[in-house]
C-alpha cells in the first residue's frame, strides 16, 4: 500500500504549499480535489490575491470561494482587457470586508478609478501605483483633486515610472497621499534617455516632501539599466534616508554607493553578476574596504546570477 499522499501531510505543510500557488490554481484546482482540500483553502488565512491575469468567467467562480478576511494582499489592474473583471469584483465585494488586508496594488489606475473607489484608499497602509494613466492626464485633473487625502494612512509606496514625471505630477501625488506618513518608497524607473534627468529631479522633490521617509529602494528595470547610470541614482538619495537598497550592475556602481552617503545607517546592494563579472569580485572589493577603511554601519551585498551570495560587511 502506498502511503505517500498529500492527504497525510500535516496541515501546516499544506498551508506552505498554498503559499506558492497562484489564485487560479488554489481556487479552480487545489480546492476542487476533495472536500478536505476545500476545507484547507477555507481556513488558509494569508492569501495573496492577484487578479491581473484572471478572466471574468474564472473570476466569477473564484469570488464565490473567496473569504475576504483571509486575504493579506490584493492586486487589481485597470487595463481595458480586465475592466469587466474589475467591475465584477467590486459588485461582489465591499473593500471593508477585507479586514486583514495589508497591501493593495492598483496597477494602471486612472483618475476615475481613484474617485470611484475612494473607500478603498481609506484603510491602506501599503500600495503599489503604476501611474501611467494618472500622469498622462494630470493637467486635466487639477480641478478634480479631492479636498482631503485619498490615502491618509499610507506608509509604504511603490512607484513604477515608465514616462517623464513633471513637477505637476509630484504636486498631484502630494495631494492624494499624505506624504508625511510615508516611511518607505520603492522607486522602479523604466525610462528613455531624454526623460531621465527631469524625472529623477522631480522624484527627488517628492522624497523631500516625505519628511519621515527612512527607507528607499531603487530598482531600475533591466531594459534601461545601461542608461540610468549610478551617478544619477546616487544624486537623488536624500540626506534624511537611513536605509538604502539599490541595484548595482558593476564594481564601479558599488564604489559610488560606498563612497557617498555616509549618513546612511545601512546599505543593501543588489548585484546581478554574469560571467563577465564574477561574483567574487564584489566580495573582494568589500574585503579590501574593510581592511583599509572604517565603516560603522552595516553593508549587505546580495549577488544574483550563477550564484546567490549574501555577505554582511560586519561579518567579513
Amino acid at each position: 500500500m502506498n502511503d505517500s499522499s498529500l492527504l497525510l501531510l500535516p496541515i501546516e505543510i499544506l498551508y506552505h504549499i498554498i503559499d506558492y500557488l497562484d489564485i487560479s490554481t488554489n481556487f479552480l484546482s487545489f480546492s476542487n480535489v476533495c472536500t478536505y482540500f476545500r476545507a484547507i483553502c477555507n481556513t488558509y488565512n494569508r492569501f495573496q490575491l492577484d487578479f491581473r491575469a484572471i478572466s471574468k468567467t474564472n473570476l466569477d467562480h473564484i469570488c464565490q470561494l473567496i473569504q475576504p478576511e483571509n486575504a493579506l494582499s490584493l492586486i487589481l489592474t485597470y487595463e481595458n482587457k480586465t475592466s469587466g473583471a474589475k467591475r465584477l469584483f467590486f459588485s461582489l465585494f465591499n473593500i471593508d470586508q477585507f479586514t486583514r488586508l495589508l497591501s493593495l496594488s492598483l496597477l494602471n489606475i486612472d483618475e476615475d478609478a481613484l474617485n470611484t473607489h475612494a473607500v478603498i484608499t481609506e484603510k491602506m497602509y501599503a500600495i503599489n501605483l503604476t501611474l501611467t494613466k494618472i500622469m498622462t492626464g494630470v493637467a486635466a485633473m487639477k480641478s478634480t483633486v479631492p479636498v482631503e487625502y485619498l490615502f491618509r494612512h499610507l506608509t509604504k509606496l511603490t512607484i513604477d515610472v515608465d514616462q517623464e514625471w513633471s513637477i505637476e505630477c509630484v504636486e498631484f501625488l502630494s495631494k492624494i497621499i499624505d506624504l508625511f506618513l510615508i516611511d518607505k518608497i520603492t522607486f522602479n524607473p523604466d525610462l528613455n534617455l531624454k526623460f531621465i534627468h527631469n524625472t529623477l529631479n522631480n522624484i527627488f522633490i517628492l522624497m523631500g516632501l516625505a519628511y519621515n521617509l527612512s527607507t528607499l529602494a531603487i530598482h531600475p528595470y533591466p531594459s534601461h539599466d545601461g542608461i540610468i547610470d549610478i551617478e544619477n541614482i546616487s544624486s537623488i538619495i536624500p540626506c534624511h534616508i537611513k536605509y538604502l537598497e539599490v541595484v548595482i550592475k558593476d564594481i564601479h556602481s558599488m564604489k559610488v554607493i560606498l563612497d557617498h552617503h555616509e549618513h546612511l545607517w545601512s546599505r543593501t546592494l543588489l548585484a546581478y553578476s554574469d560571467q563577465s563579472i564574477p561574483w567574487s569580485k564584489f566580495v573582494d572589493e568589500l574585503v579590501f574596504r574593510k581592511n583599509n577603511f572604517v565603516y560603522g554601519n552595516p553593508i549587505i551585498l546580495y549577488v544574483f546570477g550563477l550564484v546567490k551570495y549574501n555577505v554582511n560587511f560586519k561579518n567579513i
